[in-house]
């Protein structure tokens, strides 16, 4: 039996903002949000919900979409301390953290497809620099390609803006071929596009079976997480000073 149904996916085009946290999609969202924290408590991942639960945004888009997401991202505090290094003085003290400035893990629900996506937001510089700055030094390069490499055919990644998939990514049998990615990852520009990598699934496709759904949700965060952390900014992770030579 399907976690999510043909009508769920097509409720999505005209479900109301105020009515969203009463939609099936919504509750049965929650329940798999919950069902994926069990199994990641478990595997060491330093990935964090968002407070605020079931959302209505995505980190892949500005603004509030036809879309409910699950947002995992880095800890609270150490959110604090990389919009501190970007001037966000203010919005520290107030306690607030946006998670479109940071690198998120998302599985998201729109009329079309059941998502599931690392993205950086152009908000989130910082992490772009770093990734930029990592991706000049070849070895670090070469680096970035075996962990592409591990991912499945299944997997695109592009850098637009937007809830829905672009005709302009990368497939992951493309992933193999390091002059394809080298060229790609060339135009790439921080501060300015989108990275994001994942998975688009067909509202038909056998994977959201309601017992296969969420193990399989919990895999691919297993296989993602290793280019989170190659990419997420932190102390011991910081390529910065690298960004900055390329760009002068």
């Amino acid at each position: 039996m399907p976690y999510f149904s043909l009508d769920d996916f097509a409720s999505m085009a005209t479900l109301e903002p105020d009515l969203m946290t009463e939609s099936v999609v919504y509750q049965q969202l929650r329940l798999l949000r919950e069902g994926v924290s069990v199994n990641l408590r478990t595997s060491n991942l330093k990935l964090h919900h968002s407070k605020n639960g079931i959302q209505m945004i995505s980190a892949g888009a500005v603004g509030i979409q036809q879309v409910l997401s699950i947002l995992l991202h880095r800890s609270d505090t150490e959110a604090r301390t990389v919009e501190r290094l970007m001037g966000r003085e203010e919005v520290v003290a107030s306690g607030d953290v946006d998670s479109r400035r940071h690198p998120v893990i998302e599985i998201r629900v729109t009329e079309h497809h059941l998502v599931f996506e690392l993205i950086i937001s152009p908000d989130a510089w910082w992490d772009q620099q770093n990734l930029v700055g990592k991706l000049s030094v070849p070895r670090h390069r070469e680096e970035f390609y075996k962990l592409m490499r591990k991912t499945d055919d299944d997997y695109k990644m592009g850098f637009w803006g937007g809830i829905h998939l672009s005709e302009m990514h990368l497939t992951g049998a493309q992933f193999k071929r390091p002059v394809i990615m080298n060229e790609w990852l060339n135009t790439y520009e921080a501060r300015k596009d989108w990275f994001r990598l994942g998975i688009w699934y067909e509202p038909e496709s056998s994977l959201l079976d309601e017992n296969l759904l969420i193990p399989e949700l919990v895999e691919q965060i297993k296989v993602l997480y290793p280019i989170y952390e190659y990419l997420r900014w932190t102390g011991d992770n910081n390529f910065q000073d690298f960004y900055n030579a390329s760009t002068t």
